[in-house]
């Protein structure tokens, strides 16, 4: 490719420019989405009252905001727990509100 020196500064400018837009491969949240992530996150949250000692299942159990309660990824693991008071419906599950059986 042959261009004029004006054409190539040109043409330089505009990769420059592209290779910026693109941005690079790594992953970041930004500082605007940092408010929505916290507040759009999930947690488990009881479908009925638990009476204290009960045995959990998933049934027990739905997949609500807020985030500020066990992920929603521990549904899995909910059968190992037991409440250890009781627990109202729709009450956001905390770690300190079960306790774990083998």
């Amino acid at each position: 490719m042959s261009l004029l020196p004006s054409k190539l500064k040109k043409t330089i400018e505009i990769i420059k420019k592209t290779e910026i837009a693109l941005g690079n491969e790594e992953k970041q949240v930004l500082d605007s989405e940092k408010h929505n992530r916290l507040r759009l996150k999930k947690s488990l949250v009881t479908k009925s009252f638990i009476k204290k000692g009960e045995k959990l299942n998933r049934n027990k159990v739905a997949i609500k905001r807020p985030g500020t309660g066990l992920p929603p990824k521990e549904i899995f693991n909910i059968i190992n727990y037991v409440a250890l008071k009781d627990i109202h419906a729709n009450s956001v599950l905390k770690r300190k509100m079960l306790k774990r059986i083998k």
